[in-house]
């Protein structure tokens, strides 16, 4: 696409993102958990490979950045997982075309942890547990035998964005472009033929919407990623955001900056049948900050931090908690004022 609109505006340093994706349908395989009294689907793989190619051009007096340069499962708003592109070892090749230069690398595996997407917004997310229980108390209320949804082969097909994010810069700015495709993830399951009844799955179906804790959304409050104002060393900002989520167990949530752990909430215990928002906040610890000193100004002169918002969650059925997971990336912005 022409980053005409996806990109910093008023930026002419990128001239073009480009995202090709190789794979059009990407299978994930479950099988039935080997419990017999158990509604749990397993996945043969604990990841998705999808195949993506792309290039970025560059106005003449700019250079790509390359550490910056990013592929994400998920829009350029809100992603679930992220690695650097080019994801192996392989260097941007860049030739010169029209004045512009352009940076290409060969078609490279976009391998993503099923684990980093299992949670999010419902139009993101992958569960593969999920989506399979769902389809089998779907074809239970239609009054067919449980050992039939068992019996027979079953295919959900969803489409997810990828987005490719690149920058460039030149004489110390930088600005950014974006290019986002649609991939299929068909979820199967293969038929067992010789599956029969187990009389304590009545109890697991049950007790289904009673033990398990999903977090579908998280929205931030932009207003709470600005502060101009005295900083030092204690300064501490809240970072408000309202999350929504269905189930019964527990949550909590960090702010990752620079791949450390910078803030984190409470311990924060969860329980509704139904799709419930909470509003929320963790302290952005401002003062452990570099600050760059300035007298009074607009908003346009603060320095900014970029973060993310992880959240992990431990259900009421099991003990263990689950693995972070990507919810937001933001910045935080601020002026400190001079004393």
């Amino acid at each position: 696409m022409n980053v005409d609109g996806g990109a910093d505006e008023n930026s002419g340093l990128v001239k073009k993102v480009s995202l090709v994706l190789k794979s059009d349908n990407v299978v994930l395989q479950v099988n039935r958990s080997d419990i017999s009294d158990s509604i749990e689907f397993l996945n043969k793989l604990d990841y998705l490979d999808v195949l993506v190619d792309g290039y970025v051009i560059c106005s003449e007096e700019a250079t790509l950045v390359p550490e910056n340069t990013e592929v994400y499962f998920g829009t350029y708003e809100r992603a679930l997982y992220g690695t650097r592109y080019p994801v192996h070892s392989q260097e941007w090749n860049n030739a010169a075309v029209q004045g512009e230069t352009k940076y290409s690398s060969g078609p490279q595996v976009f391998r993503v942890p099923l684990e980093n997407i299992s949670n999010g917004h419902s139009t993101l997310r992958v569960d593969t547990n999920e989506l399979m229980q769902k389809k089998l108390l779907n074809h239970l209320k239609t009054g067919e035998p449980l050992k039939n949804f068992y019996q027979n082969t079953h295919e959900i097909t969803l489409s997810r964005t990828i987005t490719l994010i690149a920058e460039c810069e030149s004489e110390g700015k930088r600005s950014f472009g974006y290019d986002t495709q649609n991939v299929n993830i068909t979820v199967q399951y293969q038929g067992d033929p010789g599956y029969s009844n187990s009389k304590l799955i009545d109890r697991q179906l049950s007790n289904f919407n009673k033990s398990f804790l999903k977090l579908t959304d998280l929205s931030v409050f932009r207003s709470s990623l600005m502060y101009s104002g005295a900083c030092d060393s204690q300064t501490t900002r809240p970072v408000k955001f309202s999350y929504t989520a269905v189930g019964k167990g527990d949550i909590r949530f960090i702010l990752v900056q620079g791949g450390e752990t910078i803030a984190g909430s409470e311990i924060i215990t969860h329980n509704s049948e139904i799709e419930k928002t909470v509003h929320s906040e963790v302290l952005y610890p401002l003062g452990m900050q570099g600050f760059h000193k300035a007298g009074p100004g607009s908003f346009d002169e603060m320095s900014a931090y970029s973060f993310s918002i992880k959240a992990q969650i431990k259900e009421a059925r099991g003990p263990q908690w689950g693995e972070w997971f990507d919810l937001a990336h933001e910045q935080f912005r601020y002026h400190c004022l001079s004393e």
